[in-house]
């Protein structure tokens, strides 16, 4: 909520940001908020709050070092008027619980007396406070006061607000329809990244786009030079591709630094395939809710920044003020195109976990009643007879409909399972913008339910379909990893053909890259049930956007098979050992990391060289000590850490694991291509030992298998699980098979 409505409106006062010139996200800054005392002062020993929003994850404020990043200092245009400052990180309400407090000391302010706050003083010798990492066109500075000094704040009629920009390109994108028809022209979107995963905005200049070394013939044609203007803000469409093979293909990005980007798989589908790949991004909030930005930006940067095809906002439900709710239908209609870009009417379901917790609902048309679960965070109690709770009331108001769905959700709380209802919920959320949550698919398994998986964001940054991590910067909310993806295979980009597919359950999920996953049973793709006479033979065929680690054909929450890749010749002492670590520590909750604090040691021999994967912030660390040791820091929401330690030593050397978690010791003699797993407790807390290459060349793999061991007379769920070396992870949907016989 932008504002809160308060019977008793009197001038509060007035504020202003000094400069206003826009600042770079994730960059040290200075600015000074200036507040200016309004009709009644404000009274001896009240505050001010100056709030952020809960989604923004600018450095956390510090008052006592002048010569570190993050100092704020304060000082008022009455000589008379002491100040001390504060940080409070549940301050005021909602959305803008945290923020620095301004209390009035000594003496009090009087109608026109200034307070200014300085956010990220240098004049001790600090570099400033470092930004947001994330755009925000109205980044706001939100100021309440406690006039009377009653615990009781009052909203200026006005907040002051500047701009935050992505800054300079580290490395390039590629975005392109990965399933393009045959010999057909299609176009690529080409991204410039900041080191946050933001657009590069101001970035001029030009980049190459060429054809790759491999599977190109001669007639195949590729964009060649892109020119990007100030207009472009850092992301630009390019025409004049043609492929004319199988693939997989991809494009090779060059930009004038000599920084290279490969496009995903590109694998060209003949006349006579059915389907499509496409990408979407189902689950978002925007500044009504707890996000920032309009609902039109927030389609606008999905469609031309992001270039996923489908997109959906999904604001909690007891948030939704009835003009929020009138600016989502409205939105969502217009940008609702085509063969271009398709959006989905919804919102979550946010209630209490009592009550069904958190499920994601959609409507098939351009219009559709909120039905909340409560009305704790919206005024107008007009439509409270829509309210429906606990969820299973809103099932029944919705029996025998097929124009609404609901997906699965665990973000800051869970859903529960215990209302499910297979009528409507067709999918589950196997990763977003809070973390992965493989535990989460294997319960729903058990339960003997038939979902397809999809990835999403649950973003609340603005950037729908090209979430990355926010920095830890407070313990209200945290979003430690990339947002997710939904892949899937549908007949053509309508409302109305993606709708089906999501039905029928033929989506995968990913951790935000676009891997190219297919498998299926027979005729039956991903997400369909079919009867097989003997044992089931699964084919998979994957496509990475990196080097693959894993590829793991899953029976219910069971691994049946493990198809090489990347693996080392047997024997020798120079090695290449893989450990990784994973794990949540609840299955609801806001913060469900693993605190990951040890070392890895080598008892003869040496570490010669080490290569952390797959972390996913900025401050987690795996460092050399000596040739012996290493010692990490890192953080796992779900998702894994892990590092590749090239090893030379003889084959009764031990490695040893050592940590706040867990503790163990192995002969490297005992470490095979084959993965140890060391479980840990909690909730999928583990580690992983295992041999990979030396060098990592294999980006796919295509493989069929016979489960010989399918369960008789009853439904088997086939389900296979990506991983990469840079840590992109994907997950199909089951094919759910009966096996006859």
């Amino acid at each position: 909520m932008d504002k809160r409505l308060d019977p008793y409106r009197f001038d509060v006062g007035s504020a202003r940001v000094e400069p206003e010139t826009p600042i770079v996200a994730g960059a040290f800054f200075t600015r000074r908020v200036i507040f200016t005392a309004g009709k009644y002062g404000v009274d001896e020993g009240a505050q001010i709050l100056v709030c952020k929003r809960l989604s923004s994850d600018m450095e956390i404020p510090q008052f006592e070092d002048p010569a570190a990043s993050g100092y704020v200092s304060v000082s008022c245009s009455n000589p008379e008027v002491g100040l001390a400052l504060s940080y409070q990180e549940q301050g005021y309400l909602d959305d803008w619980r945290s923020g620095v407090a301004i209390r009035v000391a000594k003496g009090y302010l009087c109608e026109g007396d200034e307070v200014t706050l300085v956010l990220g003083d240098t004049g001790g010798g600090g570099p400033g406070i470092r930004a947001q990492t994330f755009p925000e066109t109205r980044h706001t500075f939100k100021i309440v006061v406690d006039t009377f000094n009653r615990k009781h704040f009052y909203e200026l009629e006005n907040d002051p607000e500047i701009r935050v920009l992505g800054g300079a390109p580290e490395t390039w994108h590629l975005a392109c329809p990965q399933t393009p028809e045959r010999g057909l022209a299609f176009s690529a979107i080409v991204r410039g990244v900041d080191s946050w995963g933001n657009p590069a905005e101001e970035f001029t200049g030009e980049v190459s786009v060429n054809k790759s070394l491999r599977s190109w013939r001669e007639e195949d044609e590729a964009p060649g030079r892109v020119e990007f203007t100030s207009d472009d803000g850092g992301v630009k469409r390019a025409g004049g591709v043609r492929l004319t093979g199988e693939g997989p293909y991809r494009l090779r990005l060059e930009d004038p630094a000599g920084l290279v980007s490969l496009s995903p798989p590109i694998l060209p589908r003949a006349p006579d395939d059915p389907y499509s790949l496409f990408w979407g991004d189902i689950h978002g909030q925007t500044r009504s809710t707890v996000g920032t930005g309009t609902v039109e930006e927030y389609f606008r940067f999905a469609r031309d920044k992001a270039g996923v095809d489908v997109a959906a906002w999904q604001g909690n439900d007891f948030r939704v003020r009835k003009e929020d709710w009138a600016e989502v239908v409205h939105e969502c209609k217009a940008f609702n195109e085509p063969g271009r870009f398709v959006t989905l009417l919804g919102y979550e379901w946010s209630g209490t976990r009592s009550g069904g917790g958190d499920y994601n609902i959609y409507y098939a048309g351009d219009a559709g009643t909120i039905h909340r679960s409560s009305h704790a965070g919206v005024d107008d109690l007009s439509d409270v007879a829509d309210d429906r709770f606990p969820i299973s009331a809103l099932w029944e108001t919705f029996r025998g409909r097929e124009d609404v769905m609901s997906v699965a959700h665990v973000g800051g709380r869970a859903c529960n399972l215990d209302f499910f209802d297979p009528e409507f919920v067709h999918l589950a959320e196997i990763h977003s913008h809070h973390g992965t949550f493989e535990w989460f698919a294997e319960e729903v398994l058990a339960r003997g339910f038939r979902v397809g998986f999809i990835g999403g964001s649950d973003d609340h940054t603005g950037r729908q379909g090209l979430v990355y991590p926010n920095r830890r910067s407070n313990n209200v909310v945290t979003f430690d990893v990339k947002g997710g993806l939904m892949g899937l295979y549908a007949r053509e980009l309508t409302r109305e053909a993606v709708w089906e597919a999501m039905r029928a359950r033929r989506t995968y999920a990913t951790n935000g890259e676009r891997i190219y996953l297919k498998t299926s049973c027979g005729e039956a793709l991903m997400g369909e049930e079919v009867e097989t006479q003997g044992p089931p033979t699964i084919k998979v065929e994957v496509h990475g956007t990196a080097p693959l680690l894993d590829v793991e054909l899953k029976r219910g929450a069971k691994t049946i098979h493990r198809h090489p890749v990347n693996v080392a010749e047997a024997g020798g002492r120079a090695r290449r050992i893989r450990v990784q670590w994973s794990g949540v520590t609840q299955k609801s909750g806001r913060d469900k990391k693993v605190e990951w604090r040890g070392g890895i040691a080598l008892d003869k021999g040496a570490m010669l060289a080490h290569t952390p994967y797959a972390l996913d912030q900025y401050d987690d660390e795996i460092t050399r000590v000596s040739n012996k040791l290493l010692r990490f820091a890192t953080a796992t929401s779900g998702d894994p850490d892990g590092v590749l330690i090239d090893v030379d030593a003889p084959g009764d050397a031990r490695l040893s694991f050592f940590s706040n978690v867990k503790s163990f010791e192995i002969p490297l003699s005992d470490i095979s291509a084959e993965p140890t797993i060391i479980e840990a407790g909690g909730v999928n807390i583990q580690v992983l030992v295992a041999e990979a290459a030396p060098t990592l060349k294999d980006w796919s793999a295509r493989f069929q298998f016979t489960d010989e061991n399918a369960s008789p007379d009853a439904v088997n769920p086939y389900w296979v699980r990506v991983l990469q070396v840079d840590g992109g992870q994907a997950w199909s949907s089951p094919v759910y098979v009966r096996r006859v016989g």
